[in-house]
């Protein structure tokens, strides 16, 4: 006897099965994309807009595939055509960071050594836009405050409070903050609290570097609308690695170390067909129009 119920079950099967099978990927990264634009647009200078067309999480390779990856800033904008991103827990030893240091003029004893790295990122079609620096500039900024900038009233406080810093804990004028640190915590606290953070895992992010880098495909286009030419730099094949190593000035705080190696790459320097005015010539007008609108602002 035909049953109209389990027809309907069957046709909502079959609807579940090709939803699951074929769309989604596409659904859970629909989801990461609008999740990072929430947390990560309105920052400003640092704003990241993320664009993920689909995305696959393979636990027992150790994968996270993606497919058309769009990543914009107020500095760069990448494009990915295809992505992966690979866990190698089979690698006994990986790469150390001091591993990925080449000194000039020497050769690598070991050059396999260089690509054993934890984390593995794969990418094919790869497009990088960069067409700013704010980082630069905020620092320049940055500074200029420090210079320009005159003595708060915290600082000032500070001074007071360290006057009577140095007097004995028992007057009544003793800085409370002061008075707290001058209380010793007893060694086996101290010890049992060594042992128990031994205890926890890290989740230093920095504990993941190096990372280990194969493109395939690749161009790099510097540039943007207030210079008469581009900068573009193509290439087949880029290896290489990633990592964070020490470095020898105590002024440079954060070294980045970037090894890659380029095969069959083509650098040239094209006309910008998007060419409008020179970077003075913009930062002219937009400086007009402020002083427009702050002037209608006031008359109003």
């Amino acid at each position: 006897m035909f049953s109209h119920l389990l027809l309907i079950a069957c046709i909502c099967i079959v609807v579940a099965l090709v939803l699951y099978f074929f769309y989604w990927n596409r659904f859970i990264a629909f989801i990461i994309g609008h999740a990072i634009r929430i947390l990560f647009w309105n920052q400003e200078r640092s704003s990241v807009w993320v664009e993920i067309g689909s995305i696959h999480f393979s636990l027992l390779t150790g994968r996270i595939l993606l497919k058309d990856v769009r990543y914009h800033s107020s500095n760069q904008t990448i494009k990915i055509v295809k992505g992966q991103i690979q866990w190698r827990y089979w690698i006994r030893k990986p790469t150390s960071e001091e591993e990925i240091i080449s000194v000039p003029g020497e050769h690598v004893k070991d050059s396999s050594r260089l690509w054993s790295c934890r984390i593995h990122l794969s990418f094919q079609g790869v497009e990088c836009f960069l067409y700013n620096k704010t980082a630069a500039y905020d620092h320049i900024l940055d500074q200029l405050e420090r210079m320009n900038r005159p003595t708060s009233r915290t600082s000032s406080h500070q001074r007071f409070f360290s006057r009577f810093s140095r007097q004995d804990s028992s007057s009544p004028f003793y800085p409370p903050s002061i008075v707290r640190a001058s209380m010793q915590v007893p060694e086996s606290l101290k010890k049992a609290m060594a042992w128990f953070r031994h205890q926890l895992p890290t989740l230093d992010p920095k504990d993941l570097l190096p990372l280990g880098i194969d493109i395939q495909t690749g161009a790099i286009v510097l540039g943007n609308p207030s210079t008469p030419n581009l900068l573009v730099a193509e290439f087949r094949d880029a290896l290489g690695t990633f990592g964070i190593a020490a470095s020898k000035s105590r002024y440079d705080l954060y070294k980045q170390v970037l090894n890659l190696k380029f095969q069959k790459s083509l650098v040239r320097l094209v006309p910008n067909e998007d060419y409008v005015n020179p970077i003075t010539a913009l930062g002219a007008v937009i400086h007009d129009r402020i002083g427009r609108l702050v002037t209608f602002w006031l008359e109003l």
